[in-house]
This record gives C-alpha cells, structure tokens and sequence, in this order.
C-alpha cells in the first residue's frame, strides 16, 4: 500500500483518472500504488464522485499569506532599526521601492554645513529665511 507524505490535493485530472479506474473495476489498493496516494484518498475521491456524479475541486478558503520570507525578514529589520514605527509605517517602508527624499532644505543645509560644523548651521538657516 503506498503512502503520501502529508495532505496531498490532489488535481482534477487525478481525480477524474481515480474515477475512470474505479467504473474499469480496479480495486481502491491498485488505484492507490498507482497514484501514489492512500487507499482512503482514493476512497474520498470516490464517495464525493458518487455523491455529486461529477469530479468536483473545491476552492480552498482562507485568506493567502502574501509575505515572503524576505518580505518578513524586512519587516523584523524595520522594526528593529526604529522601535517607535508603527506598522503602517513599516509596511511603507518595507513596500515603497525607494526610500523618500528628505526634504531639499534640509540637503541643502547638511551639504553646505558639514565642512564647518554647528556654526554655521544658524548662519544658513538665517539666509534661508527660518
């Protein structure tokens, strides 16, 4: 008797071959070593067959899981770098392809201040009108 490891679904044109072998008389133990399923598997596949008289795929419920492994590993990152973002805010950071741009005035200011020190700082925020 052959096993499978674990829940097989198994798809529409496996079941519908379980179904044609069973109506040729194979027995549920050969349908089961053939295709490598349990011999209840084959049994469920045709007890739903007689009840409904047609091979029926049942979508599987249940919301998908849309994260990747990296996906959380990033978001564990995220966390990390900034205790204090909430999740919103890490979903956008994780998700948005680029990071944003500061705001040019404050590049304006660090580029041009950075040689001189905090100094200068006041005198450039003075000329930008702050």
């Amino acid at each position: 008797m052959a096993r499978s490891s674990g829940n097989k679904n198994l798809s529409k044109d496996v079941q519908e071959a379980i179904v044609r072998g069973r109506i040729n008389g194979m027995t549920n133990k050969q349908l089961a070593q053939q295709f490598q399923v349990t011999v209840q598997a084959v049994g469920q596949v045709w007890k739903r067959y007689m009840i409904n008289k047609q091979v029926v795929v049942a979508p599987h419920p249940g919301r998908p899981v849309p994260n990747t492994r990296n996906m959380d590993r990033n978001f564990v990152r995220s966390s990390r770098e900034d205790p204090r973002r909430n999740s919103t805010d890490i979903f956008k950071a994780v998700n948005s392809p680029i990071e944003p741009a500061p705001p040019r005035r404050t590049t304006v200011a660090a580029t041009e201040i950075s040689p001189f020190g905090f100094s200068a700082l006041t005198f450039f925020k003075e000329e930008l009108g702050s």
